[in-house]
């Protein structure tokens, strides 16, 4: 089947191939060398389709992925202005990683301030940057707290004690280190809408545990090492991140846990 460059079909087909590709741990297909030059190719016969893009962004994915840092930079800094909004604030977000991996951390913190100019709204991503940029001695900033926009998913395992909390509060995980699975509690004193999402250390969602209202109480949930794809993610150090709006109060807190095969 023969679909248009700029179709849905068509990027669909490209992702579903990406993936398919890239969890090839064991190279049978013997395609994992080759992805980055098939994608280079679509970008190039069609960079001002919606195939081109995704192929673009899947580059700086990949190389990434293989520590090619540098290469990566080359590609998110030549980020199309013709590209939708989100591919270039996800670009963005990769540069600030990016920059921050390879020791430039005045161009992590310029890239910053221009992503809270361009994107004041982006509450979500803001506040895990800040969190990144946080952790380099240099960089100088503050956290702040704020909370997300609204959607339901199913969460993984989950249970709800009877007694009310005091406070907002997301614990920190157990077992830590853990294979190949992990529990996860938090305590809400109100009810609320609850965020509640996997990130690696570049700042990319791995998974999204829970999204939506939830009563009031102490809530516990598992986390069983794998992406939202369902693919079971590399071993590393990985961010939970909880945020919360509630009637009354808004609330954001991270916690780091590491998977371990």
């Amino acid at each position: 089947m023969i679909f248009k460059p700029g179709s849905q079909e068509a990027v669909q087909a490209l992702q579903h191939l990406y993936s398919f590709v890239r969890t090839d741990w064991q190279n049978k297909l013997g395609k994992r060398s080759t992805i980055t030059g098939y994608l280079n190719g679509l970008y190039n016969a069609h960079p001002n389709s919606k195939l081109g893009e995704i192929a673009h962004q899947l580059m700086i994915v990949t190389k990434m992925s293989e520590e090619e840092y540098d290469d990566a930079i080359t590609l998110a800094e030549a980020t199309s202005s013709q590209f939708s909004t989100e591919t270039r604030r996800d670009n963005m977000v990769h540069l600030i990683s990016l920059y921050l991996r390879t020791g430039q951390v005045q161009k992590a913190q310029s890239q910053f301030n221009s992503f809270k100019s361009t994107y004041p709204n982006n509450e979500i991503y803001k506040e895990l940057l800040q969190d990144m940029l946080k952790s380099n001695p240099n960089s100088g900033l503050t956290k702040t707290a704020t909370a997300a926009s609204p959607q339901t998913v199913e969460s993984e395992s989950f249970k709800t004690e009877s007694e009310l909390p005091t406070n907002f509060a997301l614990e920190q995980n157990y077992p830590n280190p853990f294979n190949p699975t992990t529990n996860i509690s938090y305590q809400l004193p109100q009810e609320a809408f609850v965020n509640l999402t996997v990130y690696n250390l570049l700042g990319q969602k791995i998974r999204t545990l829970f999204k939506g209202p939830q009563n009031a109480g102490s809530h516990t949930l598992q986390w069983h090492g794998k992406n939202d794809f369902g693919e079971s993610v590399s071993s590393g150090v990985y961010v939970v991140r909880m945020s919360v709006k509630g009637a009354e109060q808004q609330f954001v807190q991270s916690r780091k846990l590491a998977f371990v095969k």
